[in-house]
C-alpha cells in the first residue's frame, strides 16, 4: 500500500519529503513488530541492541562507553539499560582491574540464551515477511546509506 493511502494524504510537496515520511512511517511499523516479538523475551529494542553488542565481543569484556558508542539509538541511557540487564542476569559488570573508573560488561549464559532465541524469532519473522529480493535489499541499503550520509553527522 502506498504511503499516501496509509496516512490519508493526497500528495507531498516533493519526492524527498515523501521518502522521509515513508521511511519514518515504515521504521515505526517495523519497530512495533520488533517490540511485539522482543516482549516475549522480556526485552526492549535497546536492551536487545546492548545484548547483541556485548555478545559480539565473543567473551571479552566491553566498557560501558564503547557500548554507548555502538548503540543504534544513541539517545538511550545505556547505564540504566545495562543495570536492568544485570538485574535480569543477562549481563554482569565489574570494575576494570587496570582502570578503576572503567566498568566492564560481560554477557552471561542466560543472556546468551535469550539473545539467541530472540534473534531467531526476529530473523524468522522478518525473513518470512520480506517481499524484497537480495539484490533489492542490497540496492536499498546502498541508497539508505547514501541518504543518511547526506544529512547526518554519524
Amino acid at each position: 500500500m502506498k504511503i499516501e493511502q496509509l496516512i490519508k494524504q493526497d500528495n507531498f510537496d516533493s519526492e524527498l519529503l515523501r521518502l522521509l515520511v515513508n521511511l519514518k512511517f515504515t521504521s515505526n511499523a517495523l519497530d512495533y513488530e520488533e517490540f511485539l516479538i522482543l516482549k516475549q523475551f522480556d526485552l526492549s529494542s535497546q536492551q536487545f541492541n546492548i545484548l547483541r553488542i556485548v555478545k559480539g565481543q565473543k567473551g571479552k569484556a566491553i566498557p560501558l562507553k564503547l557500548i554507548t558508542e555502538r548503540m543504534i539509538d544513541r539517545m538511550s541511557n545505556t547505564s540504566r539499560l545495562v543495570d536492568k540487564l544485570v538485574a535480569k542476569d543477562f549481563l554482569s559488570k565489574e570494575t576494570n582491574k587496570l582502570s578503576k573508573r572503567q566498568i566492564d560488561i560481560n554477557i552471561t549464559k542466560k543472556g546468551l540464551a535469550v539473545i539467541d532465541k530472540a534473534s531467531v524469532a526476529l530473523d524468522s519473522f522478518f525473513k518470512s515477511n520480506s517481499k524484497l529480493s537480495e539484490s533489492e535489499l542490497k540496492k536499498f541499503n546502498e541508497l539508505v546509506d547514501k541518504l543518511r550520509d547526506s544529512y547526518t553527522s554519524y
